[in-house]
This record gives structure tokens, sequence and C-alpha cells, in this order.
């Protein structure tokens, strides 16, 4: 299968951003393993901005295994933008986890990996908040990392905030694998009662901000609400997509904010796109 040379230099992009590798090193039938050292938990977290950046409702494979090449990713991925989406897979297709040490020891890694914390620190029980300064905005890139390497279509927990330990990311993983994933739920996307409290307008605002600001690395000063993405902060494409998986794990959401990427342009509309997605729940919950 000849492969569009659009995908695949989209895809080399994408893989350059997050890896930080030089895109000349990215050549389409390098090993991802064994020649560029981008093990399944790094593979995870690229296919997390990939189903973002393409708006893909469920994983590009059943087997993240299979992947070991760009080539590979972009006929996947052309394979899955020319048909219609498919239905979620059954919970028999998940990576296989022989125990709950091994869960665990998973799970640990993905943290280690995202966080770049030494795994030596990373003990089950810690909190992770107040023991290991990860707030609510990295707790939800893990979770982006963790949904596409264990498969899961829907979110571990409707509320963040109870997930305090890598203990308690294990159990409601272990819980999850053992049962059928849940098919995907119609509008509304959120229910109203789950999402993180945003009192106003500014308050969202500052929480998308926020938000930005940990992925990018920017001091948030930067950040301005009408600053334009990609001229003012040179937030491209790309890294739009990483941060768009991360608000919608923070904020809870099953699907996308938009259909078209290309119509966020600044941070304000990042939070009125939410703002309208938090309103239309609202009426739903109402008319209930």
């Amino acid at each position: 299968m000849t492969t569009n040379s659009t995908t695949l230099d989209t895809i080399q992009h994408l893989f350059a951003e997050v890896t930080r590798y030089p895109r000349e090193l990215l050549t389409p039938n390098a090993d991802l393993e064994e020649d560029l050292g981008i093990d399944s938990v790094k593979l995870g977290e690229i296919l997390a901005v990939l189903r973002e950046y393409f708006g893909l409702e469920s994983r590009l494979t059943d087997d993240i295994r299979e992947i070991r090449t760009i080539a590979t990713i972009a006929a996947l991925l052309e394979d899955r933008l020319g048909r219609p989406q498919a239905m979620p897979a059954a919970a028999s297709q998940l990576p296989a986890v022989n125990n709950q040490q091994d869960l665990l020891a998973q799970v640990t890694s993905v943290i280690a990996e995202v966080t770049r914390y030494p795994i030596e620190l990373l003990t089950p029980n810690a909190d992770l908040e107040e023991d290991l300064g990860i707030d609510s905005v990295k707790l939800g890139e893990i979770l982006a990392v963790l949904r596409e390497h264990f498969g899961l279509e829907s979110r571990l927990t409707d509320d963040i905030r109870e997930i305090r330990t890598i203990t308690t990311i294990a159990a409601l993983l272990e819980d999850r694998l053992d049962r059928p994933q849940a098919m995907p739920a119609a509008a509304p996307a959120i229910i109203v009662s789950q999402l993180p409290a945003a009192n106003n307008q500014q308050d969202l605002l500052a929480q998308v901000t926020n938000v930005v600001a940990e992925v990018t690395r920017y001091p948030i000063e930067l950040l301005a609400p009408n600053a334009e993405l990609e001229e003012d902060l040179g937030i491209d494409s790309v890294k739009l997509g990483e941060i768009l998986a991360v608000l919608r794990e923070h904020f809870g959401l099953e699907s996308r904010l938009t259909d078209d990427i290309r119509e966020i342009r600044t941070i304000a509309t990042i939070a009125a796109l939410l703002r309208a997605r938090c309103e239309q729940s609202q009426a739903v919950v109402q008319a209930a």
C-alpha cells in the first residue's frame, strides 16, 4: 500500500514534536523501539496526540505491539480515515496483564516516562500531589497516555480528584480490565456535575491557561487569552493536539471539542468551546 506523503509528513512532524528527535532521524521504516528507542509508553503518548489531531474516536489498533514503524502508523491512519469510525473493541482485546503486580509495574512505568521521575521514587501509596508534586494537569496527561496504552474508550473515573495514588490508578484499571468496555455514550458527552469546578468564565479560562502552561512549559504570564496560538505563541497543531488530549482527560470529555482543530486560534476559543459544552450538557440534564 502506497502511503500519502502528506500523512507521513504530518506523523513525522508529530513524532519530532513529542520525542524532540531531529526530523531527519525519523525515517519511515526505522524500527521504533530498536532503532529509535521509542518504547510502548512513549508510543502511547504519541498515539494519544495523533487521536486528538485526527479526531479519532477509537484507537488505531487493538494491539500496540503491531506498530513497529512510522510507516505502519501512516498506513493504519490512511485506512482509518478512508472508512467510518470503528466501534470500540471488546475488553478481550486489551493488552494482557498477568497479575496485579504486573499492572502496578506498567502504571508506574508510564508515570515515570511522563514525569521523568526515577522509578524508585514512585512508591505505590505515595500521595500524587503532596508527595510527588503531580497536579491534576500532569495527572490528566498521565491518564491520557494510560488510556491509549491500555486501549480504553472511556475515562477511568468521573472525578479525577479521587485518584490520590498509583495504587488507586492500578485498582481502577484492574476493575476496568475485568469487565467489558462500555459502549460510547450518546450526547451529552459529559455530565456537568462531574466537571472540575469552574465557578465562572474567568475560572474556566484560568484552568485552560494552566493546562496550556503545563504542557508547553511557557510562563503563565505569556499566555494571554487572545494571543494567536501559532503566530504569537508558536503552538502548532501537533502541540495543540497534545493540549486538547490533556484537556479532554482533565475535564472528562468523551468526545473532542471541535471537528476541526484549525478553528481553535486562541486560549479564549478553547475556553468558549468548553463553556458551550458545559451549557449544552446542563440544558440536557435540566430537560431530563
